[in-house]
């Protein structure tokens, strides 16, 4: 079983479709982890550091420049 923390859990409440979606339709995009951070910072006001996301979602690392 994932353990997922009270900031993830936070930001799959906030953001429509989970962040697993928008990260991945971000990264799809080819917005780095940086950018990603900030875009969930500036529209959901949570702080979540660019690495973070990035062991989140090692599928995402890969072959997305970033």
């Amino acid at each position: 079983m994932e353990r997922r923390t009270a900031t993830r859990k936070l930001l799959d409440h906030l953001i429509e479709g989970g962040l697993e979606q928008f990260a991945r339709e971000q990264r799809t995009a080819g917005k780095s982890w940086r950018q990603i951070s900030m875009r969930i910072n500036d529209r959901f006001g949570e702080d979540v550091h660019p690495e973070t996301l990035r062991l989140w979602f090692p599928d995402m690392a890969k072959g997305v420049a970033a």
